[in-house]
């Protein structure tokens, strides 16, 4: 029973013991964990961005790039005073006169830019998607190897300790029958002992009551009653004298 008690010692006191297997599956387990809690937030993530991005582009799509502004040279007092001195033309003519102006549209830059902005945050958030996906196959794997591992151990380590209680067992066992013949040893060794000196004989008259001793122990009883109630009454009639003596 020691021995295998020693067995067990060592087996445990290794590496990688049942113990510490269970330990690092349970931890791997809450990894996997929460690696698909982050996978979830990321895919929502992922399709909100989408949206957006679908929305960003049809804003786009219906924002002009340029702005385009219409006015006359009456309302440029100085392009009509330039003009209206190196050609000659009248006022009245250069009034009519139409200018067209195109600007660059901030809203379409601030869309633009917004949509370039989702777009980036789409790419990360698929990577990061890509790499939790991968995390979680690695784990995955991890996870098995870890079980089988377990599996192993576990069944070795639950060999050892039915052996133990096997050899428990076994060793009670004899402790009983050890002491069942050393019981039985003590009862012949007991037996074998005994010296018979002389054989009982059955006695001619009655052991009990015996009537003379009955008898004088109930005369000396009656006796001392005698005595007794005597030296009472002796007692009382010397009281009473000395009561009258002191009354008169």
């Amino acid at each position: 029973m020691e021995s295998i008690t020693e067995k067990i010692k060592n087996f445990v006191s290794k590496p990688r013991s049942p113990e510490e297997l269970k330990m690092e599956l349970e931890s791997k387990l809450m990894q996997i964990t929460n690696f698909k809690t982050s996978l979830a937030q990321i895919k929502v993530d992922e399709e909100n961005t989408r949206r957006s991005i679908e929305k960003a582009k049809s804003l786009l799509s219906q924002t002009p790039k340029t702005l385009v502004t219409n006015s006359t040279l009456y309302c440029e007092d100085l392009l009509l005073d330039i003009i209206k001195d190196k050609n000659g033309i009248n006022t009245n003519t250069l009034n009519n006169v139409k200018l067209s102006n195109e600007e660059v549209n901030q809203i379409y830059v601030e869309l633009s830019n917004s949509l370039n902005q989702l777009e980036i945050q789409l790419a990360n958030l698929e990577a990061s998607r890509k790499n939790t996906e991968q995390a979680i196959l690695e784990c995955q794997k991890e996870i098995e190897t870890i079980q089988v591992e377990y599996a192993e151990k576990q069944k070795e380590y639950d060999e050892l300790n039915l052996e133990l209680d096997l050899s428990k067992q076994a060793y009670q066992a004899y402790q009983k029958e050890y002491k069942e013949l050393m019981i039985k040893q003590s009862t012949e060794i007991g037996k074998s002992s005994i010296v018979v000196v002389s054989e009982a004989m059955v006695p001619k008259s009655p052991v009990a009551p015996n009537k003379t001793v009955n008898i004088a122990v109930a005369g000396m009883c009656g006796l001392l009653m005698g005595i007794l109630v005597v030296f009472i009454k002796q007692n009382m009639s010397t009281i009473n004298v000395v009561s009258h003596r002191k009354a008169a």
